[in-house]
């Protein structure tokens, strides 16, 4: 009787758990796939992987080689610097590319740039699906966008280092964290 009693106990744990982790996904906005983020032509980005991603629970598709114009006005002042601009797809399956305001002074190091994501970068309605870093030559005072291509391109003032992530939550901003009400799962429950 007490091993009934302990087994229905953590099968109604379980259970609710479970409900618990349903109902957060039915309002969930976060990438499904790795959109393998690369240069598309010599300034703009590109997903090179067809991903299935959700935006307030409803489930989209980003078609392989949707380009991410990186628009023309972001800019990094300051030589050997890092700028960073965040890659977010919205319901009608295109891109954004959201530079940070901070970019155009840019960041001593790669790390504070990406350290400098947070949650009110993101575009209303839109899932985060990447980020890429751009850094400045040593010689070069300016880099601007859609002027400046992307390393691995040509034209203006090539970027001497761009790097692409296909991290759907840069510093825990973008996925939704599952909590449990009585505790984390274990073997033991």
């Amino acid at each position: 009787m007490a091993v009934t009693k302990r087994l229905y106990g953590s099968l109604h744990r379980t259970i609710r758990r479970m409900a618990a982790r349903v109902n957060q996904l039915s309002d969930a906005t976060m990438p499904l796939g790795n959109p393998t983020l690369a240069i598309d032509t010599n300034f703009d980005i590109k997903n090179t992987v067809a991903i299935d991603y959700m935006i307030a629970g409803s489930l989209y598709t980003l078609a392989i080689n949707t380009n991410v114009n990186t628009g023309t006005a972001a800019t990094i002042e300051t030589a050997d610097y890092w700028g960073i601009v965040l890659v977010s797809a919205n319901t009608s399956a295109a891109c954004t590319a959201t530079w940070l305001t901070n970019s155009t002074a840019g960041y001593s190091t790669e790390a504070l740039a990406i350290a400098a994501l947070a949650a009110s970068d993101i575009p209303a309605s839109e899932c985060v699906i990447g980020y890429v870093t751009v850094k400045t030559k040593a010689s070069t005072a300016l880099w601007t966008a859609g002027t400046d291509a992307l390393q691995g391109g040509s034209g203006g003032d090539v970027s001497a280092d761009t790097n692409y992530y296909n991290d759907a939550n840069p510093n825990g901003i973008v996925a939704p964290s599952f909590t449990y009400a009585d505790g984390a799962p274990s073997e033991a429950q």
